[in-house]
Order: C-alpha cells, then structure tokens, then sequence
C-alpha cells in the first residue's frame, strides 16, 4: 500500500495528509491501492428486487443496500466485470454508479414537472437519476461541451431505457446568454482534477496533476457556477459537485460564487460516517462559516468515492 501511495505526486500527498485525518487517509490509501468503492443503482419498474439483490450475492459482490437511497446498493466484495456478466445489467434495469454519484444527483431532488438542467451531463449517469428522480415529467435538459462525450451520453440514456431528454452540446457560459432564469433545478458536476477516482491501476489519471492545474481548474469551475447561477429561477436550488480533494476547486468556488449576494448554502444532512462538513479554512485562506454547510465525502469510507457536493440556493 505504502508503495503504490508513493507513486502519487509528492505534492498532492502532503496536502492529502492535512485535508484527511488519519483514519480517512488510510482508507484512501486501501481503495486507491486495492479495489476502489464500487455500487449499484436499481433502474428497472417497482422498488429494488429481493431477486436482484439474490444475483448480486452469488456473484460474489456482497450486497449492502443503502440506508438512506431504496434503489442503491453498495457492493463491498468483487470487481465490476462480475456485475456487467448479470442480465439485469446487460438489460439496463441494474446500473454501475458511484454511491457518490447517487447522492449528488439525489441532493438536486428533482421534481416532476419542474425544469431542470445537467450543465455537465456526459457520460450521464446521473442525468439519467434526474430523469427517474422525475418520473420522467418535467423538461431535463441535459447539456456538455465535448460532441465526443455527447455520443456516451446518447448511448447510456438509450440503454438505460431514458427517453424525453433534450440534449445539446456547448459551453455552459454561451448556454446562460440563451436560458437565463429557465430553470428550477441546476447540477454542475464540474469538470475537475478528479482526485477522488484516482487508483494505481490508471496512473493517466495524475500525471498532468499539478497545483498549477488545480487553480486553472477552479477558474473554470467558477465561470461554470456562475453561468448555472444567471439560470437558475429565484428560489431555485444548484447543486454543485466535484470527484475531487483541492479545496480552490470545492469551497474555494462556491465561496466566490456566494460573494454577490445571489446564492446562499442549503446545508446538506450526511447520511454516512464518509460524509464530513466541509473546510472553512485552507492554509491562509479563510471561508464563511456556512461552508460547514457544504459536504467533502472521504474516499474509501462506507463504501463512498472522493467527493464534494453544495447545494445552493438562489435568493
């Protein structure tokens, strides 16, 4: 485990090991050098199975149903290939999904009949919680930058049988010229430095990490926030989230964002001992005591990936 740690750059390991206590730093160190967190979403009609749960069992992955989402399933035993050889997966009723990926869409709680918008949609997963979160009534428009990554997510909502998505590809900033104020609900699942999907077997993954790139990173995201900001209705709720550690890219952001008055911090409820409050103060930069408020989930814990999540209210 030690060595498999080493290969991470030094830098990131430093600020790792004043952002994580210890117990959260050892359990990061287990998934990122053994099998990371692994879950699974019920897709298909009705509540979740006892069959489905049953397969899952004897294909050696060690169901645990989550307390806190009747559709989820934490699998704490095993590797993915053992749950896409099941017919309920290859048939789209049964979907591979970060556990905290399942809670950043449910903490938009979308609603049917509502407008909601996923800023940064590809490859999709969560889009497609939006879209059972609905019932499928309502308008969810789904949108991203890349053309590349629009063509993953056309073909996981098709095999997750979600129809009734309006899709678009562009830049979430031109995006609010076009929609301002159009919507209920707003998720920006930023593009980031994705620190928390980090493991040994994919050393692609950090090699262009630097701090450099983290804050060039944080730039963006703020544009993107601001963008979900200018349209989103008043009252209206922004989930923003990230699979990453850096603070400029979690409370850093939203912190900015917060700065003129538009949006105020709906604090989140953990519903996990992975689920901690977020910083308020990161080396000589202080934030508002509100960023409590907003939630840092430790990787490796409870079955969860690295992830952080706000929820944000337009006044």
């Amino acid at each position: 485990m030690t060595d498999a740690w080493s290969t991470l750059p030094e830098a990131f390991c430093a600020r790792a090991a004043q952002l994580l206590p210890p117990a959260a730093l050892h359990a990061f160190k287990q998934a990122f050098a053994h099998q990371p967190p692994m879950a699974v979403r019920w897709n298909g009609p009705g509540p979740l199975p006892d069959d489905v749960l049953g397969a899952l069992a004897t294909a050696g992955v060690a169901p645990r149903p989550m307390s806190w989402f009747a559709d989820g399933v934490h699998c704490d035993t095993g590797d993915r290939s053992m749950v896409r050889a099941l017919p309920v997966h290859a048939d789209g009723t049964l979907v591979l999904q970060a556990a905290s990926s399942m809670f950043a869409a449910l903490c938009v709680e979308a609603q049917p009949g509502e407008d909601v918008l996923d800023v940064c949609a590809a490859p999709g997963g969560k889009t497609a919680l939006l879209h059972r979160s609905m019932q499928g009534r309502g308008r969810l428009v789904a949108n991203d930058l890349s053309r590349a990554r629009i063509a993953r997510l056309r073909d996981q909502l098709e095999a997750l049988h979600v129809d009734g998505v309006q899709i678009l590809t562009g830049d979430g900033v031109s995006l609010a010229r076009d929609l301002p104020e159009c919507f209920d609900r707003v998720l920006v699942d930023a593009p980031c430095s994705g620190e928390g999907r980090w493991h040994v077997g994919q050393p692609h993954d950090w090699q262009s990490w630097s701090l450099s790139t983290v804050r060039g990173l944080a730039k963006r995201q703020r544009t993107l926030l601001k963008a979900a900001t200018d349209m989103v209705r008043p009252g209206g709720v922004i989930v923003y989230s990230t699979c990453t550690l850096a603070p400029e890219e979690n409370e850093g952001v939203v912190a900015d964002a917060c700065k003129d008055g538009r949006l105020t911090i709906d604090p989140i409820t953990p519903v996990s001992e992975a689920m901690v409050p977020g910083v308020c103060r990161w080396g000589d930069v202080s934030w508002p005591d509100a960023m409590a408020g907003t939630c840092r989930i430790h990787h490796g814990v409870d079955g969860f990936t690295g992830f952080f999540v706000a929820r944000l209210r337009r006044t």
